[in-house]
C-alpha cells in the first residue's frame, strides 16, 4: 500500500498578509497625513499644504517633516487607484490558486 503525500493547507495566511499590505499602501498616505495633523494639532502648530511652519515637538523642529507627511496624503490620489487594481489581481490570483490547488487535492479531501 503507497502512502499518501501529507496534505499541504492552502496559503490562507500569505494571501491574507497581501491583503493588508495592498490596503496599507492605499491608505498609507491618508495615515501619514493624519499623523501630521495630529502631531501639529497637540504642539499647537499651524500646518497646511500652502508651505512648512516651524514647528517644536520636544526641542526640536519638525515643520518641514510634519510638511511632508501632510502633503504626501495627495499621493491617495494614485495609490488608491492602483491598490484597487491591486486587490482585483489578488482575488483573481487566489480565486485561481484556490481552485487549483482544490483540483490537485480532491483525491486527498475526500
Amino acid at each position: 500500500m503507497a502512502m499518501q503525500p501529507a496534505l499541504r493547507r492552502f496559503p490562507n495566511l500569505t494571501y491574507w498578509i497581501v491583503f493588508v499590505l495592498i490596503l496599507l499602501f492605499m491608505i498609507g498616505p491618508l495615515i501619514l497625513a493624519n499623523i501630521a495633523e495630529t502631531v501639529a494639532d497637540s504642539h499647537g502648530c499651524a500646518l497646511h499644504e500652502g508651505f512648512a511652519n516651524a514647528c517644536m515637538v520636544d526641542g526640536s523642529d519638525w515643520g518641514d517633516t510634519l510638511y511632508a507627511w501632510f502633503v504626501a496624503g495627495w499621493l491617495v490620489f494614485v495609490t488608491f487607484p492602483l491598490g484597487i487594481v491591486a486587490l482585483v489581481a489578488w482575488g483573481f490570483v487566489r480565486s485561481f490558486h484556490r481552485r487549483n490547488w482544490i483540483k490537485r487535492h480532491a483525491a486527498t479531501l475526500g
